[in-house]
């Protein structure tokens, strides 16, 4: 959670994967306080920065 002027964002990234497993690409989802969320794709080898903190979400194992 970053605030930028005077508002909250929050900025979520996850490789998007095809149903063979391989890489699509990287989705960021941008969340602000009182606007719609932005979502882009970036090609396959964009990094996600490691002081990231993951997320795991339990209860879709396959």
């Amino acid at each position: 959670m970053q605030e930028v002027h005077g508002n909250h964002r929050l900025v979520l990234a996850c490789s998007a994967l095809d149903v063979t497993g391989a890489a699509l690409g990287v989705v960021f989802t941008v969340l602000i306080e009182g606007r719609a969320p932005h979502v882009t794709v970036a090609p396959p080898e964009t990094p996600i920065p490691e002081a990231w903190h993951p997320v795991r979400v339990s209860g879709n194992d396959g």
